[in-house]
């Protein structure tokens, strides 16, 4: 069954969008993220990878290419994502590619070996906050 759903709220920098659309015929949903995402509004990314593991996903593919600035909350919120994703036997991928602030969180936090990326990604849906 695929199914798409939109989160969307402010925060402390601006406003953040999350869409998820999914699971598909092969279990993967895809959540695309735009904006920027601090800790007044990194419960919408949470509610949106949530909904990935109630669906029954067995893939959640996540796009943070159109993301903006990020804090330590959404390290968080993707650490805990993946947390919950592997209790439920499904993965979490990142698509590549990240936006720059991503990738410096990541980099500065040495969190990536922590996460599996992939180029396989459909094309990036574009959203805008």
């Amino acid at each position: 069954m695929n199914t798409a759903y939109r989160w969307e709220a402010s925060g402390a920098r601006g406003r953040v969008l999350c869409l998820l659309d999914g699971p598909d015929e092969q279990g993967t949903s895809w959540v695309a993220v735009c904006g920027d995402i601090d800790h007044r509004n990194v419960a919408t990314l949470a509610q949106a990878l949530t909904a990935t593991v109630n669906a029954g996903s067995r893939t959640t593919l996540l796009d943070l290419c159109n993301v903006g600035f990020v804090d330590s909350t959404v390290l968080h919120a993707l650490l805990e994502a993946q947390r919950s994703l592997r209790a439920a036997r499904a993965r979490l991928l990142l698509a590549s590619p990240l936006s720059r602030e991503v990738e410096r969180l990541l980099d500065i936090t040495g969190a990536r070996t922590y996460f599996t990326f992939t180029d396989d990604a459909p094309a990036h849906k574009h959203c805008r906050p």
